[in-house]
């Protein structure tokens, strides 16, 4: 189960910085790293992923949402090969949060609708990896 961190961005406000639990283990299935409960929105989600020395390295990274309480989860990004002006991821690093090795970092900065839950998943191809995920949510 994701870290619930809850989020307030009200209309023009700068929104609220998380970071995931200092130890997430994350499997070479898609893992839960955080869930953020946000109020507000256009938003426009800042993050980085850290992966720890001798870690795996990643081999996917998404972002999913609910629109509602009680919504089910929908897939908004899982691939950083597409950026631009009608895609919502605005932009990345040159380590996409998909393929971040042992010791290293990756971050995007990503257009988001007005949802109510925003949770972080990543996976390695074999054995795991220790992450942390730390960024911002603000309205646009």
């Amino acid at each position: 189960m994701a870290s619930l961190k809850h989020i307030q961005a009200p209309p023009g406000s700068m929104g609220g910085r998380f970071e995931s639990p200092a130890v997430t283990t994350v499997s070479t299935a898609l893992t839960d790293i955080i869930e953020l409960e946000v109020n507000g929105g256009p938003l426009e989600l800042t993050f980085e992923v850290a992966n720890a020395a001798g870690s795996a390295t990643l081999n996917g990274f998404a972002v999913l949402v609910k629109t509602h309480e009680g919504g089910s989860w929908q897939t908004y990004v899982n691939s950083w090969a597409s950026i631009g002006a009608d895609y919502p991821v605005k932009w990345v690093t040159t380590t996409t949060p998909a393929l971040v090795a042992a010791s290293g970092t990756g971050a995007a900065r990503i257009d988001m609708g007005p949802f109510r839950h925003i949770k972080l998943q990543a996976s390695v191809a074999a054995t795991s990896a220790t992450v942390t995920v730390r960024g911002t949510v603000a309205t646009r």
